[in-house]
């Protein structure tokens, strides 16, 4: 393909097409939305925040695409569904499912309780996973390529610890993006996995803590840890316009999740628990 026909291609891609975004009312959600916009794709935003959405969607007149918004936790099985047939009934089948919306729980293990579990895989996996289902079949029966995207972390290449639920749902998010990939060997459908790694968005205010974590001291220590300088969603934003662009299956955003990635399967057991344990000791002091 000649130069020209690969930027026209690209154009297409997201002109005047759909995308569906949840957890779009601020940080990597918020950044791709924009990002979708500024390319002249019509984007549906999902969060749980009303004002989020109305703010983001007032900024959005100024581009000429056209936007929707719903309120819905996308945990809520019957609530996703709903969703899904309301998308249906106005815009038809999507080309771009960005399943973003996440939470973390940030504890030990045994102090991490049942009901944090619950809801850490309510958000983190489930919520990735009734996105797929309820959108994807009509994605890859409609004519035209079309992506789901979905926000794994570097953390998704080992179990961390301090980190374990949300380690657990987003081992299983690339799990089950890499189930999905392999199941289309055509151009129909394309499936991503996108792995960051710390960057500053709300997960830390909006996130949950458990046992000694709760206190206020270790919290502020995490959510600066987490807000890494010279970092940003833009970064994100741009990785998954990138991946939506060339098909990819597995992107790492920042050296931590590339270096975890190998670690992980190449580094022996004893080195690779000593690399973690010292990130749990930047965590717990």
């Amino acid at each position: 393909m000649t130069d020209d026909g690969e930027r026209k291609a690209m154009t297409d891609r997201f002109q005047n097409k759909w995308a569906l975004i949840t957890g779009a009312g601020s940080g990597i959600g918020e950044a791709t939305t924009l990002a979708l916009a500024k390319r002249g794709c019509h984007v549906w935003m999902v969060d749980k925040d009303g004002d989020r959405l109305a703010a983001l969607q007032h900024a959005l007149r100024a581009t000429g695409v056209n936007t929707r918004t719903s309120v819905v936790d996308v945990s809520d099985r019957d609530a996703m569904t709903a969703l899904r047939d309301e998308v249906h009934a106005d815009v038809g089948p999507l080309s771009i499912l960005l399943n973003n919306a996440g939470y973390a729980v940030i504890g030990s293990a045994f102090e991490t309780t049942l009901d944090q579990w619950d809801k850490q895989l309510g958000v983190n996996l489930m919520g990735v996973i009734y996105g797929a289902q309820l959108f994807g079949p009509e994605m890859a029966a409609a004519a035209g390529p079309a992506s789901i995207i979905n926000i794994a972390s570097a953390a998704g290449f080992t179990g961390m610890p301090l980190m374990s639920a949300y380690s657990v749902s987003k081992c299983a998010v690339v799990a089950y993006s890499q189930s999905v990939q392999a199941e289309w060997e055509d151009d129909t459908l394309h499936v991503a996995a996108i792995c960051p790694g710390f960057l500053p968005t709300r997960i830390g205010e909006d996130g949950d803590y458990a046992g000694k974590f709760q206190g206020e001291k270790r919290q502020n220590r995490v959510k600066r840890i987490i807000a890494k300088d010279g970092r940003g969603p833009d970064d994100v934003a741009a990785a998954i316009i990138g991946a939506i662009e060339k098909r990819s299956l597995l992107v790492h955003v920042y050296g931590e999740s590339w270096q975890l990635d190998i670690a992980s399967r190449l580094l022996p057991s004893r080195l690779l628990r000593r690399l973690k344990q010292r990130g749990a000791a930047k965590l717990g002091r």
